[in-house]
């Protein structure tokens, strides 16, 4: 058989013309699966991480909102223009509109029977934070009406009659001085 270039039965091999390029041997593709798990990981760890704050943003700001609510419902003022309240939500872009001018107060988007509107809330300070020191509605129109609160009385411990603490402490000492019942 002859080495000839143009033999068309002449298979191509090592050492032959045409044969001299021998085929790449195949990369291992280990690095792009653990670079791709790991992506992957991180990709799951930041959705769930994202979204457990998100649960909880919401929960909270939820929370406070039902607690004032229900501090706020039936409010003459609220029912006069708001109606009663059928949703409300904190938003932080009015809360964040209104922080010069209301000092400091909370905003919630309130939606009720009548028409919605935003009230601006300031919390009292100490407490669990679910006290209201003000309140003031801003209507759509660009109205505000200040929202009268009920002050509950403060309790004194002063107001506390000494005839009941003394029979209280009577009561105490004569279970002190009681002898259990022999057997």
């Amino acid at each position: 058989m002859s080495n000839r270039p143009d033999n068309p039965f002449q298979q191509a091999g090592p050492g032959t013309m045409y044969g001299d390029q021998a085929p790449k041997p195949r990369g291992s593709n280990t690095w792009l699966w653990v670079l791709g798990i790991i992506g992957g990981i991180m990709a799951l760890g930041g959705l769930v991480c994202c979204g457990g704050a998100f649960f909880a943003y919401r929960a909270g700001t939820g929370a406070i909102a039902e607690v004032y609510k229900s501090q706020l419902n039936g409010n003459p003022v609220i029912v006069e223009h708001v109606g009663t309240i059928e949703a409300m939500s904190l938003s932080l872009t009015e809360t964040s509109k209104q922080a010069e001018t209301s000092g400091g107060a909370m905003a919630f988007n309130v939606t009720g029977s009548k028409s919605s509107a935003v009230l601006l809330v300031k919390q009292a300070p100490g407490g669990d934070g679910t006290g209201i020191q003000s309140a003031e509605l801003l209507m759509p129109d660009g109205s505000r009406h200040p929202i009268p609160l009920d002050q509950a009385a403060e309790f004194n411990i002063d107001d506390i009659d000494a005839g009941t603490s003394q029979d209280i402490e009577i009561q105490l000492n004569e279970f002190a001085n009681e002898q259990p019942a022999a057997e």
